[in-house]
């Protein structure tokens, strides 16, 4: 089985676009390029883990979105461990 290539830009503390190294040399190449998120439960789940920054989090998420439209891509977000959610992509 021939595996293609693809990018994928895994935003974890980094929600911007703007100066983000890892998204602007992903762009730069001509292979497929996949946009996620993970939300965690074991980090969710910390001792000073608050709901208003998950919050903050989500919302972030969707303003990128909303900026994603126009050049036609996407976040994908996932609620599952890091570990898992990698295997099965």
């Amino acid at each position: 089985m021939n595996k293609k290539k693809i990018n994928i830009i895994w935003f974890k503390r980094d929600l911007r676009f703007t100066d983000h190294e890892p998204l602007f040399m992903a762009q730069q190449q001509n292979i497929p390029l996949l946009l996620v998120y993970l939300f965690e439960p074991s980090v969710m789940a910390y001792d000073d883990s608050d709901m208003r920054h998950w919050r903050f989090v989500y919302e972030s998420l969707q303003e990128m979105q909303s900026k994603l439209k126009s050049i036609d891509a996407q976040i994908y977000y996932f609620h599952n461990e890091v570990q898992t959610v990698f295997e099965h992509l």
